[in-house]
């Protein structure tokens, strides 16, 4: 049952409901979102080579050396010592760089790690060259690695067992070898132990850095397709076209980035996708941030754009050689993008105080500062851990945005239904105020017409029966009038009182029962006469609607013209054709009598004066009909046309017309 708009209590109870579904929406985001960090915080640091417990040893130092040799260099080849995780910037003058590393480790002479209880597995948190392993000289596995006809990058950890029969108790070497052609190397701890306590860290840094970004990427494609379907259905909505961009260009550049196998061919191709991903998604996420904080800054965007544009087509020009500048100095400037875009939504969140914004803005917070560390991570700085955690941000981001389309929706079926609710009140009123409205122009119209029937009712009996009876007592008066002067005179108004009854039914407007009537008593009346009547009727429909005024005009123009025959013609018989079409009603009354002639003065010789004819054709004016006399060689013909309208005539010949028939059957 809706809400009435009109108690308060019911908008109340509403938005009470938004705000604690709004509530819990942002609760279970900031679950997600410290979800994800504390598994991005549990990946071990490590800052020492030491036992941990009995069953994992983390080695943190090693001697590394650039060389491109196949076996293991010896100990006086100039070997360094370093701290792992190591970075390392390729030397220059060299396209593809061979690197070795190696770490000690010892194993005690019995116990769970002397390998004759469990075996032993190496973790490898980051190898980015991949390359070969070796285990006091033996080679264990080996992983992809660059060569002449194609670039290696791997950004997953590894996991492999150690074979037992190349381990002693005692002091045991790993080697490690690979080529690569990355601006810097990137090696990070060792780990030896049992499966059961390094797999359950390589699955969680698998699920983090790798799953995660996957999951990521995929997500943000298929999110990127559906907003910019619902962008180009509602252009206006400009924000979420802003949105679907910076999803699109994120989803294509962690594609690319994890691409772990490039061919050498495709290698300047395959870092400027890249590089136009990245650009394209710190542009596009820069416009969406100040449009969505309302800031707008037309100037500002378009130079972003171009400063984009430019560096990958420098990129583009000059090759692959440009990607150590482009990495550590290109992209310097759009962390002081980020940052400004990121104070401009924290001065929004700060004035607005809602919830979306001040996720956004958390949101962002995030984005930028994993995107620095792991900008940091690359350059080797601080001896962070070695991983990249920014494809963490793209999550929190769509579980924001998520969050506030859903909001937007809550809201925007709390106003639909709020405006439903008002709107169904503004019609019921209005529907009252109309029905009342049609109640009084129904009395208006009643009145009116009554008024227009009661003067039209005075007019006709004035002109008719009143005339009649004037006319009667006034001969009646002289005393000149015999009784059967005054029989016809009283029968004459008789007749007229007769007709206008007839026609003013209340019941019937059909024409045809007054039509039938008059024929019964012309008959009657004619046969007294000696006269012959005879009455045809053509093409009969089941009505004739002409209205009650109209239907008397015509009934008096006939009863005008019989009566001319009945006093003056001196006939002998008469013939009464009623033509009935769709488009008109046309009469024809013929007699064979004496005729008449027309005098100049307009009146009528030949015993048939009288305003008899000017009455006709008054009433034939006011039908809109057309009257014509004509005299013949034995008598006179009058012919009336009424134009009909399209619907006053019915089907002809069927029970109607038939009632009509039989009031006055026959030809008399």
């Amino acid at each position: 049952m809706p809400s009435n708009p009109s108690n308060p209590s019911s908008a109340v109870v509403v938005g009470v409901a938004s705000r604690r579904m709004s509530l819990v929406l942002w609760l279970i985001i900031g679950a997600g979102l410290l979800w994800l960090l504390a598994q991005a915080g549990a990946i071990p640091a490590g800052a020492s080579a030491a036992l941990a417990g009995s069953e994992t040893l983390v080695l943190r130092r090693a001697s590394f050396i650039v060389a491109d040799s196949d076996t293991l260099p010896p100990d006086d080849a100039g070997w360094q010592a370093t701290a792992l995780p190591h970075r390392l910037a390729r030397p220059g003058g060299a396209d593809l760089t061979g690197y070795w590393y190696k770490a000690d480790f010892a194993l005690p002479p019995a116990g769970p790690l002397s390998g004759t209880r469990q075996p032993l597995w190496l973790y490898l948190p980051r190898i980015n060259g991949g390359g070969a392993i070796f285990i006091n000289g033996a080679l264990v596995t080996a992983m992809p690695s660059a060569d002449p006809v194609t670039h290696v990058r791997l950004l997953d950890p590894h996991l492999f067992l150690l074979p037992p029969s190349v381990l002693h108790a005692g002091l045991n070497q790993i080697g490690l070898h690979f080529a690569s052609r990355e601006p810097r190397t990137s090696v990070g701890v060792l780990e030896v132990g049992t499966e059961s306590a390094v797999r359950p860290r390589f699955e969680q840094r698998l699920f983090i850095e790798s799953t995660t970004a996957e999951i990521s990427s995929a997500v943000c494609l298929m999110a990127a397709v559906g907003l910019l379907g619902f962008w180009l259905r509602r252009p206006q909505e400009r924000i979420y076209g802003l949105f679907a961009l910076c999803l699109l260009f994120w989803g294509v550049r962690t594609l690319v980035m994890r691409w772990p196998v490039v061919p050498i061919a495709y290698l300047l191709e395959w870092r400027l996708a890249y590089y136009v991903a990245h650009s394209g998604f710190v542009v596009s996420i820069s416009i969406f941030t100040l449009h969505f904080s309302q800031k707008s800054k037309p100037f500002f965007e378009r130079c972003l754009i171009g400063y984009a544009v430019a560096g990958c087509l420098v990129f583009a020009i000059f090759g692959i050689g440009l990607r150590g500048a482009m990495d550590s100095y290109w992209q310097l400037p759009f962390f002081l993008c980020g940052l400004y875009c990121l104070m401009q939504l924290a001065f929004f969140a700060s004035k607005q105080r809602a919830h979306s914004s001040l996720a956004m803005g958390l949101a962002m917070l995030l984005a930028l500062g994993l995107a620095m560390h792991d900008f940091a991570v690359q350059e080797g700085w601080f001896l962070l851990t070695d991983i990249y955690l920014m494809h963490l941000g793209v999550p929190v981001f769509l579980l924001v945005m998520a969050g506030m389309l859903l909001e937007r929706f809550v809201g925007s079926l709390h106003s639909a239904a709020a405006a439903n609710e008002r709107l169904a009140v503004r019609v019921s009123e209005r529907e009252a105020e109309l029905a009342r409205s049609y109640e009084r122009l129904g009395h208006l119209e009643r009145a009116h017409g009554a008024t227009e029937e009661r003067q039209r009712i005075m007019q006709d009996m004035h002109d008719g029966v009143g005339s009649q009876l004037l006319t009667t007592m006034a001969i009646v008066g002289r005393g000149t009038a015999s009784r059967t002067d005054t029989m016809a005179l009283l029968q004459a108004c008789l007749d007229d009182m007769r007709l206008a009854i007839d026609s003013l039914a209340p019941d019937d407007p059909d024409l045809l029962p007054a039509l039938g009537n008059f024929r019964f008593r012309m008959q009657a009346r004619f046969a007294a006469a000696g006269i012959t009547l005879a009455w045809r009727n053509h093409a009969i429909p089941d009505a004739l609607e002409l209205g009650t005024h109209a239907g008397l005009q015509v009934l008096r123009i006939l009863q005008e013209a019989l009566a001319n025959v009945l006093k003056h013609a001196q006939a002998v018989h008469v013939t009464v054709d009623v033509y009935f079409t769709p488009q008109r009603l046309r009469i024809r009354v013929v007699d064979d009598g004496v005729g008449f002639a027309r005098s100049e003065e307009g009146g009528e010789e030949g015993g048939r004066g009288g305003r008899g004819l000017v009455n006709m054709q008054d009433r034939a004016a006011r039908l809109g009909a057309t009257l014509q006399i004509d005299r013949l060689d034995c008598g006179t013909a009058l012919t009336v046309e009424i134009p009909l309208a399209p619907a006053a005539t019915a089907t002809p010949a069927t029970t109607g017309a038939r009632q009509f028939a039989g009031s006055a059957s026959g030809n008399a």
